[in-house]
């Protein structure tokens, strides 16, 4: 027996601790029952959500392919002459 129990009946106290316990085992198994049901409900939703997926045609992949690139090579270009006029104008302030 325990400190706190008197000739086998148990003190509120204890009986506190006790509610608290079970609400606490309640609780976490609440939260892993649910857990495993939103898993299993998202294993089910994979699926449906891959069919929704609409890929590009060939044609629309290769155009905004291209675009990518012209679009890369414009603003590399811009950057160069940026960077070229301000190193000529760092060395001119130099000398």
């Amino acid at each position: 027996m325990d400190d706190n129990t008197k000739d086998g009946v148990k003190t509120p106290e204890e009986d506190i601790q006790n509610q608290e316990q079970n609400t606490v085992t309640a609780t976490t198994e609440e939260v892993a029952t649910e857990a495993a049901t939103t898993t299993a409900a998202a294993a089910v939703q994979k699926p449906s959500e891959f069919s929704q997926i609409v890929w590009p045609k060939a044609g629309r992949l290769w155009s905004e392919t291209f675009t990518v690139i012209i679009v890369a090579a414009i603003i590399a270009v811009i950057i160069f002459f940026v960077d070229l006029g301000l190193r000529t104008g760092i060395e001119f302030l130099i000398q």
